[in-house]
Formats: structure tokens, sequence, C-alpha cells
């Protein structure tokens, strides 16, 4: 009966461990730089706390996505920063790798390249960690329309998926491209989608 008892007891510990606990979810700084050494690199702790921080190397000393770390190497925080004080986005953890607190979109970075006269170039970057993205579908203003599936990031971020595309500005003052994309949380099974719109042309970045 006293065994009985006791596996019963593992199988729901076990249960509300698998519910809560995400440790499939969880991320470690030793797991991000196994995965990532040839794109990131710690920066020394802040000098009164025992803080460890991981950034992307990225392609300029500023735009960079940054991982903060509890004491025992879980992560803590993720911050995609834009300049010294800003990040454009946020997320926050706990000890058992949920997600606590989320502040703006995914979307990263966005870059517009002019081509041509008559063409500029779109890149997005979605933060990719635990997620999985169906294509970004984009509807121009001037009536283009494309659906475009991620692609990995191999060169600027890590956990980052991005999508490009050209688009014809020829005889227009202003182009907007509206977009949406659907991810899933693989950690909770949760369906998000994200919809806003960017200035293409003039580009406002």
């Amino acid at each position: 009966m006293r065994i009985i008892l006791c596996c019963c007891i593992l199988f729901l510990l076990n249960g509300c461990c698998r519910t809560h606990c995400n440790t499939n979810c969880i991320v470690t700084m030793d797991g991000l730089l196994n995965k990532n050494r040839d794109r990131a690199f710690i920066v020394d702790s802040f000098a009164d706390e025992k803080i460890v921080i991981l950034k992307d190397k990225g392609e300029d000393a500023v735009n960079a996505g940054c991982y903060s770390f509890y004491e025992n190497g879980k992560l803590k925080s993720y911050q995609f920063i834009i300049d010294e004080d800003t990040a454009d986005y946020t997320e926050e953890y706990d000890t058992s790798g949920n997600i606590t607190n989320t502040e703006w979109k995914p979307l990263t970075q966005t870059i517009i390249k002019r081509v041509n006269q008559d063409s500029v170039y779109l890149t997005m970057y979605f933060f990719a960690l635990n997620k999985e993205y169906q294509s970004l579908h984009l509807k121009i203003n001037n009536n283009q329309e494309f659906t475009i599936a991620l692609a990995d990031d191999s060169l600027r971020y890590t956990n980052t998926k991005y999508a490009s595309v050209g688009v014809d500005i020829k005889g227009r003052k202003d182009v907007t491209a509206y977009w949406d994309i659907e991810y899933k949380n693989t950690c909770t099974d949760s369906l998000i989608m994200l919809k806003d719109s960017i200035s293409v042309f003039p580009a406002d970045d």
C-alpha cells in the first residue's frame, strides 16, 4: 500500500512538473553559447550584481539581442537593443522557463534598402526562441501582395528568423506594407497572431 501511495505521489508530481516546469523550454547560458559561439559573446557582469549578459555580435556595436541569466545559469530575460538605453522587444522568464512578461512585438528589426529608383528591399527579423512561425503575409498599398516563408538567420542574430522581399515603388510618393504572421509558442502550444504596418517608402528608419 505504501509503495502504491508513493508511486501515485511521484506520478502527480511528474504531471505537475510537466505542466508548470516546462523542462524542455528551459534555456541556459551554456546551451546558448554552445550553439552560438561564433555569433554571441559574454559581456562582463555588473560590478555589484551577479548578472551575466550574453550578447549577439550582430553587425554593429548597438543593434543586438542581449540575454541575462539567473545565478544558476538559466535564462532570465531577452532584449533586442536598438541603442544604449532602449529595447525594441523584451521577454522575461521564470526559473522554469515560462515567459512571465513581454513588451512590444517579436519583430526585432526592419531594414529597408533602396535598390534603384523603382524598388526597395525590405527585410524583417523575428525573435524565434521557442516559437514556430508560419509564413509572413505582406500586402502593399499599391496592390502588391506576398507570402514569404521565414528563414534562419545565420549571420546577424541568435534565435532569429527573417523574411526578405523586393518592393516596387515606381511612380509612388509613399508605400506602406501591411503585414501579419502567426506563430506557435512551442512551450504552451498557444497561437499568437501579429499584425502591423511599415512605411516602406520613403523609409522612416
